[in-house]
C-alpha cells in the first residue's frame, strides 16, 4: 500500500493550549485569594493550586512547542509499519512494524477513544519507556488516538484496519 500521512489538526491541538491558559489563570486567582483575602492561609490548598498552576504552565509550553513544530505529520502509515507522533510514548517508540502487531482492538481511556495495537514482542519497543507505562502497554497494547489528528476516530480505525489486513495478507 502507498504511504498515508495524517497531519495534526491545529483546532484540536488548540484545546490543550486553551486548557493550559485556563488552568494557570484559575490557579493563580485561587492563590491570590488565599494569600490576599483568606483569614487563615491553608498551606495544603496553596500548594495544590500552585501545583495546578505548574501543570497549566507545562501544558502551555507543550502547546506552544507543538504549534511551532514544523513537522505537521501525526501518523504515518506505509507498507512497513506505522509511526504515531500523538503521544510522548509513541514518539519514543517510533516505527511499529506491521509484522510485530498481533491484533487491533478499541477502547476508551479517560474519555478518549483509542485503537490499541497488541504487539508480538513488546520488549523490543519498550526499552526506552518508563516501567509504569511498560505495564500498561503489555496489558492493553500501544494506543493510537485521533485526539490531535485531522481525522475522526471511525476513519482512523478503518485506516489502521485496512493497513493491518493488507500486511497480514501479504505475509
Amino acid at each position: 500500500m502507498k504511504e498515508t500521512i495524517i497531519n495534526f489538526d491545529n483546532k484540536k491541538r488548540g484545546k490543550t493550549l486553551i486548557f493550559g491558559i485556563a488552568l494557570v489563570v484559575a490557579s493563580l486567582l485561587f492563590v491570590y485569594y488565599l494569600v490576599a483575602f483568606a483569614p487563615k492561609i491553608e498551606i495544603y490548598y496553596l500548594l495544590l493550586f500552585l501545583l495546578c498552576a505548574g501543570m497549566g504552565t507545562y501544558m502551555l509550553i507543550v502547546g506552544i512547542k507543538n504549534y511551532r513544530d514544523k513537522d505537521r505529520s501525526g501518523l504515518i502509515l506505509n507498507a512497513e509499519g506505522l509511526v504515531f507522533k500523538g503521544t510522548p510514548v509513541a514518539r519514543k517508540i517510533g516505527l511499529v512494524k506491521w509484522a510485530d502487531i498481533t491484533s487491533l482492538s478499541t477502547g476508551k481511556v479517560f474519555g478518549s477513544s483509542f485503537v490499541f495495537l497488541k504487539l508480538k514482542n513488546p520488549e523490543q519497543y519498550l526499552q526506552q519507556v518508563a516501567p509504569q507505562i511498560q505495564k500498561s502497554i503489555l496489558a492493553h497494547g500501544l494506543g493510537v488516538t485521533d485526539n490531535e489528528l485531522d481525522i475522526d476516530f471511525a476513519g482512523l480505525q478503518n485506516l489502521l484496519e485496512q493497513y493491518y489486513n493488507a500486511s497480514q495478507s501479504a505475509q
